[in-house]
């Protein structure tokens, strides 16, 4: 038989994934936003009716729960193993029913509301390198969010809201304070996009769409930078890129035995 190898290099590929194996999503439910604040707020548990009671969104349930542990414990977010229980027990404490299937949703959610807001490590690199230079929409739109991001300390919010058990009527008002919320970043970030397109000269080519794309995914965000031909055959150790055969030779799917002989070949 014949063996071959392909080599394709580009120096960088950026990507937006629209659709991540991530199941935390963007709640915010450790610092909720002005307009879901005031919205959790206004839910008085102890003046509803069995049927309302039973049909409150579990956002609004692990908002309220986590204020009730913030007051009894004087901590920011529950961290131990036993807050985390503690949080949980505040949750079965506020349900009147074990059938209140809105509370068991609320305990299998739990994690949102103990995992504190962040950048994710990727998406702070693609930040940190969109600087003045790069055109491709991706990058000017990059540029906009980092601007975004120094202004108000956080992504633009995605602003999808997963399904619940919850009356309608609170969960299309729910889903309105989400997507008027990101409605307003998105508008925030494409004010910046065109302040940079004005700033460069350049005329406005980027699509609605493909902002709105952007800001909905920006946690999702990636670049992949890499090596040249001429940086794969300079020996390098494996701190600077370079393979580590030694560990290589001992992975059983490793493909490194056939890359060693094309490139003796």
């Amino acid at each position: 038989g014949f063996v071959g190898k392909l080599r394709v290099y580009v120096a960088e590929h950026a990507v937006c994934e629209t659709k991540p194996d991530s199941e935390l999503g963007d709640l915010r439910l450790t610092d909720p936003f002005p307009e879901l604040r005031r919205f959790a707020d206004s839910i008085n548990f102890e003046t509803l009716d069995e049927a309302q009671h039973a049909h409150v969104p579990y956002v609004v349930i692990l908002i309220q729960a986590l204020d009730r542990f913030r007051k009894a414990s004087g901590k920011a977010l529950p961290s131990t193993r036993e807050d985390k229980d503690e949080l949980k027990k505040i949750i079965l404490k506020m349900r009147r029913k074990d059938v209140e299937v809105n509370f068991a949703e609320a305990l299998d959610n739990a994690y949102k509301a103990w995992v504190p807001y962040s950048i994710p490590d990727s998406v702070q690199n693609v930040l940190s390198l969109a600087g003045e230079g790069k055109k491709s929409d991706f990058w000017i739109v990059a540029r906009a969010i980092s601007q975004f991001v120094r202004d108000c300390g956080k992504l633009p919010l995605a602003g999808s809201l997963p399904d619940m058990t919850a009356s309608t009527d609170l969960y299309v008002k729910l889903q309105e304070i989400y997507g008027s919320r990101a409605g307003g970043d998105c508008a925030a970030i494409n004010a910046h996009i065109a302040a940079l397109q004005k700033e460069v000269g350049a005329e406005p080519s980027i699509l609605p769409d493909y902002v709105q794309r952007f800001c909905r995914n920006a946690q999702y965000c990636e670049v992949f930078s890499y090596r040249s031909l001429d940086e794969e055959f300079r020996p390098s150790s494996p701190e600077e890129g370079g393979l580590d055969l030694a560990e290589e030779v001992q992975d059983e799917d490793s493909l490194v035995q056939w890359y060693l002989a094309m490139r003796a070949a």
